[in-house]
């Protein structure tokens, strides 16, 4: 069927209602815009719900935390005083090790009975010898080396029944 319309055109019924037309693009654009809303309210409410969680697993590591950081304190109060002991002990050699090296360069024909140090890091060694030159060639070893300072013979005596030499030497710990 075919229709006619006989009607002025000014009096005539547009084809294309554009009434019509906004208010259904104005509903779409209405119910694009609440969706897009709602979504939004979604992803907020979820998004709180992970801070909620974050913060209630920050409260339960809060003591871990608190103690992580006293442990931190401690090794630094540790590490520092390490430090200064390492510099104490490249700049000194310890007793342990001046006898020890004194160990080292004693001849054969030397045997020690006392050795005692006092508090100007003196050495106060006492022993016996077979001969004297066996004595001055131990008191030489002792001065070329540079962990002790000059020796000085406080006293030598031959005994005659042993036949051997009892001396006494103080020496100066030059790397203590």
């Amino acid at each position: 069927m075919i229709r006619i319309n006989l009607l002025p055109l000014s009096q005539r019924m547009p084809q294309f209602s554009f009434i019509r037309f906004f208010t259904l693009a104005g509903l779409v654009a209405f119910f694009l815009c609440s969706a897009w809303y709602g979504y939004g309210t979604y992803r907020l409410w979820g998004l709180n719900q992970e801070v909620q969680k974050t913060m209630s697993r920050y409260e339960l590591l809060r003591p871990i935390q608190s103690k992580m950081l006293d442990a931190n304190a401690l090794q630094q109060q540790i590490n520092q005083k390490e430090r200064l002991l390492m510099e104490l002990t490249v700049k000194r050699q310890s007793q342990y090790a001046a006898l020890t090296h004194l160990a080292e360069i004693i001849p054969p024909q030397i045997w020690l009975y006392e050795i005692a140090v006092d508090e100007q890091k003196r050495f106060h060694i006492k022993g016996q010898a077979s001969a004297y030159a066996e004595l001055a060639s131990f008191l030489d070893q002792i001065e070329k080396d540079p962990l002790y300072g000059s020796p000085i013979l406080v006293k030598a005596e031959r005994d005659a029944v042993l036949s051997i030499m009892k001396f006494e030497i103080t020496v100066v710990g030059e790397g203590m």
